[in-house]
């Protein structure tokens, strides 16, 4: 497996980096703006995009509407990591085409059971 954080606090990717390591075993590739997370997938492949909303440049939910419309990424699954909870904002995430929405401070075993609902 292959994931991918789009986040830019580093304080926030570090966190789960460390907990996906710790279920998965695997590393987190982490990109800090919606841009270069979009550069990184244009080039690799991924099984699974974690995705902060408020972001430098171009925000998460529009991100999340590039990869799924403009990248014809539409199988990818996207989730939302955000603090940010309210109905309006997760709304907007899941007609974006988000598989789902994790709100921030991430607790782990949310984020095992959603991912692996995803992946396997």
């Amino acid at each position: 497996m292959k994931f991918l954080y789009v986040e830019d606090i580093a304080i926030n990717a570090k966190v789960l980096e460390l907990y996906v390591k710790s279920i998965w075993h695997i590393p987190l590739s982490v990109a800090p703006s919606a841009e270069a997370g979009i550069e990184r997938i244009k080039h690799e492949k991924y099984d699974l995009i974690f995705m902060d909303i408020n972001l430098p440049g171009m925000n998460g939910v529009d991100a999340v509407r590039h990869i799924k419309k403009t990248l014809g990424q539409e199988s990818l699954p996207i989730v939302m990591v955000s603090a940010d909870a309210t109905p309006k904002t997760m709304e907007q995430a899941y007609k974006a085409g988000a598989a789902d929405y994790i709100v921030k401070p991430v607790k782990i075993e949310i984020l095992k059971e959603k991912v692996e609902n995803l992946v396997t």
